[in-house]
């Protein structure tokens, strides 16, 4: 049983809704990446890289939610990771430090998809602010692929499930 498991992919692919499930029935602890990078006291969100947050930003990001679970990783419980993940070496980050622990999942969906789901939210991030997140997150395939287009929740949930108990 991996001690990290990575939900990443575009905005409204559905990592936050499937990582809170995987995480009830692993019974693990659910982590957003967002809001450790969006915290204002972490300052985190003001380094850019390419017109996004850096990766030295997430980098911290990572060393600060590493610190602030410690003790339940220590405790062995599994933390699940929901983020958009959009630079590889935060990943590769992860990987160094936890190798054959670490699982990755890369929820994928249209762009179309993705936009259809953020309208629905209770508070839409826009059209623009997909698109730019997308394009980012998108830009390379990390661990197992999961296509949501026309999947439930519970049908990748079931999936994650799957890959992981086998």
């Amino acid at each position: 049983m991996p001690k990290i498991i990575i939900i990443r992919g575009a905005a409204g692919v559905g990592k936050t809704v499937v990582s809170k499930n995987v995480a009830k029935v692993l019974k693990g602890k659910y982590v957003s990446m967002d809001k450790i990078v969006d915290n204002k006291k972490n300052k985190l969100y003001k380094d850019k890289e390419k017109g996004m947050i850096s990766q030295k930003s997430f980098l911290k990001a990572n060393k600060l939610l590493l610190t602030k679970f410690n003790k339940e990783i220590k405790d062995g419980k599994i933390l699940i990771i929901d983020g958009c993940f959009y630079w590889k070496s935060q990943i590769m980050n992860f990987k160094k430090r936890f190798g054959q622990d670490l699982l990755v999942f890369t929820l994928k969906a249209s762009l179309k998809t993705c936009i259809r789901r953020d309208n629905k939210r209770k508070k839409p991030i826009g059209k623009d602010a997909i698109g730019a997140v997308y394009n980012a997150s998108t830009k390379f395939d990390c661990g197992i692929l999961i296509d949501t287009n026309k999947r439930n929740v519970y049908g990748v949930v079931g999936e994650i499930l799957k890959s992981i108990l086998i």
